[in-house]
This record gives structure tokens, C-alpha cells and sequence, in this order.
């Protein structure tokens, strides 16, 4: 029983060590398993009626009195059922028979396999495991994220330099649940943000979107000076042109008074970034006269863009 002492021993720790007691009830034996020790008990089912009960791992093991209160002696007769005797009445043993007979007591918390009221059988094996739990507070970090801009102009003129990001902080309360010494489960019960992380900032090229062609056309059927302003996707990520496309690069919005819809056009501004190709699919309030509304990939780009003074050539009239 110096097993079984050492186990209570070790119950009031707070995060109490690995105890895994299997009491297995065989043919001919009922056996406590620690996984450092094995402790038999054999019962000599011929000496049930007289009142006795054997503790050893062998069937001619010491012959001990069961008169006390607390006494079981169980019989297991050729077809491995099992019986309880005290005060030499016959009735039906227990799993809470057996953990009593083997002096182990579970705690509040503990996981025992079956009810204490379960009737034993032949074969079955009893586990009780050493069960715990423990609030813990850790600090975690928060991964950051990247935000992707595309840019056009910005990107040609090298107005723009990528930010690097930084993960943030957090303070998190969970509660752990032990079996056996060992982590089983873990619930986060609170969080609180120490520090928000940073994103990273990468601007993206896209100039290959724009159609450049061999340059500036050699044949067309109007020139003029025009002015350039900029405009990308709205809030939610999506325009729709006055034309029922989608907005893309390559796209304008004009004055249809001055620029028929569906115009094919060529536009270079005087600083000498070339939007290229491109075709009046749109128009705006703001657009009137002269002006011109190119397509730019981010909001980013268009600040930066601004107004500015351009060529336009009229390659083809829209119908």
C-alpha cells in the first residue's frame, strides 16, 4: 500500500503529477497497474463463503480475516462472474467496491472510466485518472498583415518606398485542463491587446497594364491639349463605367460633348508619363471641356497623380 500513500500524497498539488490506476479483473485476478508498479490481488473464490479474502499476486498468498466493516472478497468462479461478500451476504460488487478494496479514493475532479455502481465483469479494466485544471496568463503575439497597392505612376516615378510591419502584443487568460499531468485541453477565457500590430505596406508595378503600343500614333484624326485627372475603385473595390463595364486601366472618362463614347485614344502628359492607349468608356461630373479622367489602379496613385497637363490624340471617333 506504499503506492497508494504516495498517490494521496501528491492529490493537494496544484497541478498534481501523472496517475493512471487501471484495476483490471481477470479470470482469476483483479490487478492495480501503476507504470511504475504492479500490485496483485488474487481471490480464491472457494474461500468467499467462509468469510476470507486473499492479498498477494499468488493463489497460496496469505490468508487475511474480512470480519471488518469495510471488508470485500471478490469470487470469481469459472464463468468470471464477480461477487461481493460482506458479512458473508452475497450481492453484486462494484467498481466503488473495488477502488474502496484497493484503497483509492478519487478526488473531486477526478475521471473514473465507469460509475462507481457499475456491476464488475471479467475482463474489465478500471482507470482513474489524476485530472486538474489552471488559469494561465501568456503573452502572444498578433501576426501582422501585408497590404498590397498597385500603382502605376507612382511606380514609373519612384514616389513611393514599401513600410515594413510589426506584430503586436497580447495579454491572454486561458484555462488548461491537466490529465495525467499532461495538457489535455486549452480554452482561451480572455484577451486583451497589449499593442496593435503594424502592416506592411508593399507597392505593387503594374505598368504592364497599360497598352504603350509602338508610341505615340503616327496617324490620327484629332490632337488637342488636354488636362488629366484621376480616379480608381471605389470603397467597396468595384466601378462600373457609364458604358456598363468595369473600370480598368486603359479606360477614360470624358465629355462625350467633346469626345464621343467609345473614342480610341493616345494620351502623353508634358512631364512625360505616357498613359497610352485607351478608350472613353466613362464620364463624371467633374468632367468637362478638356478634361480627362484616366483609370489609376489605387487611390495611392491618383493623390499622387493630381492634375496635370497632357496631349490627347484622337486615334478613332466612337460611334
Amino acid at each position: 500500500m506504499n503506492l497508494i500513500k504516495r498517490l494521496k500524497n501528491i492529490r493537494p498539488g496544484h497541478i498534481r503529477g501523472a496517475v493512471c490506476i487501471c484495476l483490471i479483473v481477470a479470470v482469476a485476478c483483479c490487478a492495480l497497474f501503476n507504470k511504475d508498479s504492479v500490485i496483485s490481488y488474487a481471490f480464491d473464490g472457494a474461500s468467499a463463503d467462509a468469510g476470507y479474502k486473499y492479498i498477494a499476486g499468488e493463489r497460496d498468498a496469505e490468508v487475511v480475516d474480512s470480519s471488518s466493516e469495510d471488508s470485500i472478497i471478490c469470487n470469481l468462479d469459472t464463468y468470471g462472474d464477480v461477487s461481493s461478500y460482506v458479512y458473508g451476504e452475497e450481492e453484486s460488487a462494484t467498481v466503488g467496491d473495488l477502488l474502496s478494496y484497493a484503497q483509492v479514493d478519487p478526488s473531486e475532479g477526478d475521471v473514473v472510466n465507469y460509475s462507481l455502481s457499475t456491476p464488475l465483469s471479467a475482463g474489465m479494466t478500471v482507470s482513474v485518472q489524476d485530472v486538474s485544471y489552471s488559469i494561465q496568463t501568456v503573452t502572444e503575439s498578433i501576426p501582422h498583415g501585408t497590404v498590397m497597392i498597385p500603382t502605376i505612376y507612382g511606380a514609373q516615378n519612384d514616389l513611393f518606398d514599401d513600410v515594413a510591419g510589426s506584430d503586436g502584443t497580447m495579454s491572454v487568460q486561458k484555462a488548461v485542463k491537466y490529465v495525467n499531468g499532461q495538457v489535455e485541453e486549452e480554452v482561451i477565457v480572455s484577451s486583451t491587446v497589449i499593442s496593435e500590430p503594424v502592416d506592411a505596406v508593399v507597392y505593387v508595378d503594374q505598368s504592364e497594364l497599360l497598352d504603350l503600343g509602338n508610341g505615340a500614333p503616327v496617324e490620327y484624326v484629332d490632337k488637342f491639349e488636354a488636362e488629366l485627372t484621376a480616379y480608381t475603385y471605389n470603397e467597396v473595390g468595384d466601378s462600373i463605367t457609364a458604358s456598363g463595364e468595369a473600370a480598368r486601366v486603359g479606360y477614360v472618362a470624358v465629355d462625350r460633348s467633346v469626345i464621343p463614347m467609345h473614342s480610341y485614344l493616345y494620351i502623353v502628359t508634358d512631364s512625360g508619363f505616357v498613359y497610352g492607349y485607351c478608350y472613353a468608356k466613362d464620364v463624371g461630373g467633374a468632367v468637362k471641356g478638356n478634361i480627362i479622367d484616366i483609370f489609376l489602379p489605387s487611390t495611392e496613385d491618383c493623390i499622387q497623380f493630381g492634375r496635370r497637363s497632357a496631349t490627347c490624340y484622337v486615334v478613332r471617333y466612337g460611334s
